[in-house]
């Protein structure tokens, strides 16, 4: 798209919103989301800058959302905020989905997000996962993760994958909640920060 700056969304009425705390951009370039100041969230076409849902009020505790992610066929939009608070919308209409989606943390920090069509995830230290139909939460336990710095689906949605602080990169099974691949990478260095499954 022409969005060059952080400064550059413009609201429904015409007037410049911004900037943007964080910001998502789906798998065909089709859609996109941004993160604005006291938890408000827009959607936007990415190839005019204007938004095409809000910006509307996200989060009732004002706290910014700073983790932003789409399903990869674009529609479901997850984003978690630094109280962690978590939530999820269907992004065609922008409706919000209910959900069990708040953690409690001492930690004032965004978790990680993703989200498939079928399922979506979150993490702080440990990794829950969810049924987009039934909301049912399982915890994916691996005894050595520390903080999660970054979380994602595979392309097939069969998998997830999560880094962590102390460099280690774990993959379970998204229907057998089973790990089958871990391994350490960087642990003397300031971990991994990044996670993309192709």
């Amino acid at each position: 798209g022409s969005l060059i700056s952080k400064h550059d969304f413009i609201s429904e009425n015409k007037n410049a919103i911004g900037p943007a705390r964080a910001a998502a951009l789906s798998l065909s370039g089709r859609k996109a989301a941004i993160s604005l100041d006291e938890g408000l969230i827009c959607f936007i076409d990415p190839s005019t800058g204007r938004a095409l849902h809000g910006p509307f009020d996200a989060n009732n505790t004002a706290s910014e959302f700073d983790s932003l992610a789409f399903s990869r066929d674009g529609g479901y939009l997850i984003a978690a905020a630094c109280d962690s608070n978590v939530r999820l919308w269907a992004s065609e209409d922008a409706t919000i989905i209910e959900s069990p989606c708040v953690i409690s943390s001492e930690e004032f920090r965004a978790p990680c997000v993703a989200v498939t069509s079928t399922h979506y995830a979150f993490a702080l230290t440990t990794i829950r996962l969810f049924s987009l139909q039934s909301h049912d939460e399982i915890i994916l336990v691996d005894t050595e993760q520390d903080n999660i710095c970054a979380l994602s689906f595979s392309g097939d949605e069969s998998t997830v994958g999560a880094c962590s602080s102390n460099g280690r990169v774990v993959v379970w099974n998204v229907q057998t909640h089973q790990i089958i691949y871990s391994r350490a990478f960087a642990p003397r260095l300031n971990g991994v920060t990044g996670a993309v499954f192709d």
